[in-house]
């Protein structure tokens, strides 16, 4: 009987290491099929599942390193999974409703210098101090989403004007009063005709003419 129990676990182990390789065969394959930003979603499941993605398999290493587009929104702190040389290359970036801190969010766009198009629509965790500082590390920047950030303010909005490249922004409820978007629009002659476009969500009333701060067809979609 001893003897039995003895074979029996020897078999049940050497089933697990066949089952083993046979995943080691098998994932790869499937990953080359996913697209970058299910790539990092399954990465995060588990460590094996993260060396794949980022350090095993030729094919998904290549894959995130030359992509320029990538989803993370509603990831929660996801984006930490993936190595910030990732970043570099990427051209449009989505964050929307992420948990990603101001530390985090300097560090990433610190790398990603290319950034054409970025939303951070409802990250509640960067700061306005943090958009300040980005503005060295964003330099071809040209559509930003800061909707949903009530701890942004006006001067969230007027550094964003000040960024050369910028041409939409959208600050959909972000607190801007009518003196506010006075300021705006004479602070910036870029936002005053035209070549900056800021959709705030509502028109506001500016020496009796009604200016609407609104996106154009060519504007941010996100």
């Amino acid at each position: 009987m001893h003897l039995t129990r003895n074979f029996f676990f020897f078999d049940a182990r050497t089933s697990v290491v066949k089952m083993t390789e046979v995943l080691l065969f098998f994932w790869p394959l499937v990953f080359e099929y996913l697209e970058p930003e299910d790539l990092v979603n399954v990465s995060s499941v588990c460590l094996a599942w993260w060396r794949f993605v980022f350090q095993g398999c030729e094919s998904t290493v290549q894959a995130l390193q030359h992509c320029e587009q990538i989803h993370l929104a509603d990831t929660g702190k996801l984006y930490q999974k993936v190595p910030l040389h990732f970043f570099s290359k990427l051209t449009w970036l989505n964050l929307n409703r992420t948990a990603i801190s101001s530390k985090d969010f300097l560090k990433l766009v610190g790398v990603a210098k290319h950034l054409e198009t970025l939303n951070i629509e409802s990250c509640m965790e960067i700061s306005e101090q943090a958009i300040f500082k980005a503005k060295g590390s964003l330099l071809c920047l040209r559509n930003i989403n800061i909707s949903f950030n009530e701890q942004f303010s006006v001067l969230a909005v007027a550094c964003l004007c000040s960024y050369y490249s910028v041409q939409d922004i959208r600050a959909r409820r972000i607190k801007l009063d009518r003196k506010e978007a006075l300021f705006l629009t004479k602070t910036f002659p870029r936002l005053g005709n035209g070549r900056i476009t800021l959709d705030i969500g509502r028109r506001i009333l500016l020496n009796g003419r009604r200016i609407l701060f609104r996106c154009c067809e060519h504007s941010i979609r996100f």
